[in-house]
């Protein structure tokens, strides 16, 4: 079964180029690696003009994409996260982007002294704060140089990947 790692905070806190530097080290280890995002804004993968776009506006509940490099498939419905977790392929590592409210072991970024004292109340399974953005807190690690963003994802992968 795959280890499974959050990353969490709000909007422009770091966790997307986070998340790129864990999956990278993974990479680079020889881990295979999913990553699943939460998207509030109603995302929409295919546009306009295309053959799958028609299917999709003919009725077809799900359409899927295969070339000689890559596979999709757009389904036209929603899944809780757990639903989500079932449909990946296997792997060494999920790193989940959001779902605050799930029980997964999570790296929470923050942006400000007052985010990390509402999200250190709120969330479960906490393994560490941390920020882009120099706090002065003990509790959050200060990542925006390259070493220290390096060494927290190094971290986790000796933790759950080792």
């Amino acid at each position: 079964m795959a280890a499974i790692l959050q990353v969490v905070g709000y909007k422009k806190s770091g966790k997307t180029t986070f998340m790129n530097q864990l999956i990278q080290q993974a990479k680079e280890k020889g881990f295979t690696v999913a990553a699943l995002k939460h998207d509030a804004h109603d995302f929409d993968m295919d546009h306009p003009g295309t053959d799958s776009f028609s299917f999709r506006e003919s009725g077809a509940d799900h359409v899927a994409l295969t070339s000689n490099r890559q596979f999709a498939l757009l389904s036209h419905t929603s899944l809780s996260l757990k639903q989500a977790l079932e449909r990946l392929p296997q792997t060494d590592l999920v790193v989940i982007e959001g779902f605050k409210d799930a029980s997964f072991p999570k790296v929470v970024f923050v942006k400000s002294l007052e985010e990390y004292v509402e999200l250190k109340t709120s969330l479960t399974e906490v393994l560490a704060f941390a920020s882009f953005c120099p706090l002065a807190n003990e509790h959050i690690q200060f990542i925006a140089e390259d070493e220290k963003c390096e060494q927290l994802a190094e971290s986790l992968i000796e933790e759950f990947l080792i």
